[in-house]
């Protein structure tokens, strides 16, 4: 009798059977994994598009002053980077399909020498599709940067597709930012982080390095209607430039604010009730402030944000007792103007403990009628700083409501 054994691997897999939602989702946790990625775009031709829409999404431009360089090897490092960023824009002007792919690019930049800032131009011109925009000033202002560059960033800007915006630098003038986000039709995410706006009479520039966006500027056609706006870092100089009639991003809308503070500024929290009934996240961070004293003129802002679902109070330095006194200003709060959504509270402390009678306190006023729909506390400490965070002390009174109270740690 003859016995017929099938040979091992002779019966071929149908990938393209797998459904599209879990290939998704498959594909989506392989994101940074570039080599599997890569391994996956070679396993069928059906995963080949989504292996690409991830191994293509960002790109990453650095583009240095090579002053860590001696001489002729700050020349040759020039002429190397010259040369692969030219080679990396013939390949993307010759392969549209894969240029399409790209949804963001981070540029990290501190040169002006004309040659290699054209490319970097023309790479950012011939991506159609961009969403996310991040630059990075090294050592130079806003306003030294390549007029050229400058323009080109603005251009990048009024894409369609475009909807996030990441801007880290020492400073720019207020005419800059407002010819730069003027007619940013998409843009929804706005992140300034280090930056002091200064008004146009603190910056001096000669006519040369003026660009022409910035010297002419346009009617306003269209305000970018922002979701969101980060404002990181040292605290940002400068915030009532977003508080002035003619900002070029209307801010009626913005659900999310991160914002880093002095406890003793003024238009900060301005900002802060100037969007307060369309806020549903707020982050202050005070890590900045010189000391942990609370001195707040707008102690009560916390009232006037009437659908506030998540707060996030931040400081890596420094005293923490402001945290409570900023809390209980809720106290004074009338029934019309109580944070009553308010659900997550996350208080991320330095290594200085809190007094246990603060303790009490914070335990006694998270527990009034106003707090009624928070569901979760979250205590966050610095790695360093485990003994501190074993002596919070239990808060009875809301684990006895049900409040999910959770102390971890964090890096900082």
């Amino acid at each position: 009798m003859a016995v017929v054994i099938p040979q091992v691997g002779s019966r071929k897999k149908d990938f393209s059977a797998l459904p599209p939602e879990l290939l998704d989702e498959v594909f989506s946790h392989l994101h940074s994994d570039k080599a599997t990625l890569r391994a996956c775009s070679l396993v069928s031709s059906n995963w080949l598009l989504n292996s690409r829409r991830h191994l293509f999404y960002h790109l990453q431009l650095r583009v240095d002053s090579f002053s860590s360089f001696f001489f002729f090897a700050a020349d040759q490092a020039y002429d190397e980077l010259l040369s692969s960023y030219s080679s990396l824009l013939n390949f993307l002007t010759s392969h549209p399909d894969i240029t399409r792919l790209i949804r963001q690019i981070s540029i990290q930049i501190d040169v002006q020498r004309t040659e290699l800032v054209n490319v970097i131009c023309d790479i950012l011109h011939c991506i159609p599709t961009l969403k996310v925009l991040e630059i990075e000033v090294l050592m130079l202002l806003w306003n030294e940067l390549s007029p050229r560059f400058r323009d080109c960033v603005r251009d990048v800007l009024r894409l369609p597709s475009l909807v996030e915006f990441h801007l880290s630098c020492e400073s720019i003038s207020q005419r800059s930012l407002d010819s730069l986000l003027s007619d940013a039709h998409s843009l929804k995410t706005c992140t300034l982080t280090r930056v002091s706006i200064a008004p146009d009479r603190a910056v001096f520039l000669p006519e040369r390095d003026v660009s022409y966006s910035e010297s002419v500027l346009p009617p306003l056609n269209h305000k970018a209607h922002l979701d969101s706006l980060h404002l990181l870092g040292s605290p940002v100089s400068g915030c009532s430039w977003f508080l002035h009639p003619e900002c070029p991003l209307d801010l009626a809308g913005v659900r999310e604010l991160v914002l880093g503070v002095r406890l003793d500024e003024v238009y900060p929290f301005e900002l802060v009730e100037t969007l307060g009934h369309s806020l549903e996240r707020l982050v202050l961070d005070v890590s900045h402030s010189a000391s942990g004293q609370l001195r707040l003129p707008h102690i009560d802002m916390l009232t006037k944000l009437p659908h506030l679902r998540s707060l996030e109070l931040n400081n890596l330095y420094g005293g923490n007792d402001w945290v409570v006194e900023l809390l209980r200003s809720t106290e004074v709060a009338t029934p019309s103007s109580a944070v009553s959504s308010l659900e997550d509270i996350t208080i991320s402390l330095s290594g200085t403990p809190l007094e246990a009678e603060s303790w009490k306190q914070l335990d006694a006023i998270l527990t009034q009628p106003m707090f009624g729909s928070l569901k979760q506390l979250s205590i966050q400490f610095a790695e360093d700083f485990r003994h501190t965070a074993q002596s919070v002390p239990p808060l009875a009174a809301l684990e006895e409501r049900g409040v999910h109270v959770d102390v971890t740690f964090h890096h900082t």
